[in-house]
């Protein structure tokens, strides 16, 4: 079940849009991080020409974080057997639903289950960091995930500090005040490198590889 608190006031966190050089690249946490690498690489997987996002599910199995499902933004035509948010399912509700057909337990409280989710947006060619107020904007997804697994929680990038980790009751509440304050992604991304730095970055990734 999700729940309301008050959120931080609009000129706390909102951020102007601007362009980070490539040559900083190297310098930031995520360069090399390995699961935000693999959400970027998901999210090609997706068809979408605005957004585009990668997800990634890790329980601790054996006090050992192991990876139990991936996900992607993708349509949900036809018989499945999977959970569906609607006619298509969002990267995070993904990952959990793959985990979940894949045997896992979701709503197991013994078992700290974390969803990584990291993307792109397109038309400007960015990488998607939300501002530090906001670190969470859908509700489609906090709501479907708090109905079906209950035992799953949020991570999102940031742009300095690493992966900022919160409950569904935190994204939920961020995701309302998004909504409900009539907000566009142009009002909550952060500073972010150019997307083509970071496929250039991939590429010589994979063929070093």
């Amino acid at each position: 079940m999700v729940v309301s608190v008050p959120m931080l006031e609009k000129d706390l966190w909102i951020a102007p849009l601007k362009d980070e050089q490539i040559d900083n690249l190297e310098n930031k946490w995520f360069y090399n991080d390995p699961i935000f690498n693999l959400c970027i690489q998901l999210s090609y997987l997706n068809s979408s020409n605005q957004e585009s996002y990668g997800a990634v599910a890790l329980q601790e199995i054996d006090k050992i974080p192991r990876i139990i499902g991936l996900g992607w933004n993708i349509y949900m035509g036809g018989e499945t057997d999977f959970k569906r948010q609607g006619y298509a399912n969002h990267a995070e509700f993904q990952a959990a639903a793959v985990a979940e057909s894949l045997g896992y337990n979701l709503n197991d409280k013994s078992k700290d289950t974390t969803i990584y989710v990291a993307g792109r947006i397109l038309k400007e060619d960015l990488l998607f960091f939300n501002a530090p107020g906001i670190p969470f904007t859908c509700l489609t997804c906090t709501k479907t995930l708090s109905k079906y697994f209950k035992n799953v929680s949020l991570s999102v990038p940031t742009p300095n500090n690493g992966w900022w980790h919160m409950t569904i009751e935190e994204a939920h509440n961020s995701a309302l005040y998004f909504r409900y304050n009539n907000l566009r992604r142009d009002n909550v991304i952060l500073t972010s490198p150019r997307h083509q730095g970071w496929q250039l970055h991939l590429n010589k990734k994979m063929l070093i590889n």
